[in-house]
């Protein structure tokens, strides 16, 4: 099981764990988001709204697991 804050945060488990916990906040950004633009008369609201937050949903985990630090040090550009 993940135990402290760098379980949560600085491990691909934790990562993968929070993405799926965040879900449920996604879906009501959506809802939010085409709410909003329904009443400005956007026509494809929902569309719009979907895609963009799957946009910076699906990126971010992944961008967030690569830019965590491996089991080896990377080698001298030096040496």
């Amino acid at each position: 099981m993940v135990k402290g804050w760098h379980g949560w945060v600085g491990t691909f488990n934790g990562a993968a764990l929070i993405s799926v916990a965040v879900l449920p906040l996604a879906a009501l950004v959506v809802r939010a988001l085409a709410r909003r633009r329904s009443v400005t008369g956007t026509t494809p609201a929902w569309r719009m709204s979907l895609a963009e937050v799957g946009i910076v949903y699906g990126t971010v985990p992944w961008v967030w697991m690569i830019m965590l630090p491996g089991d080896r040090p990377a080698p001298s550009p030096v040496g």
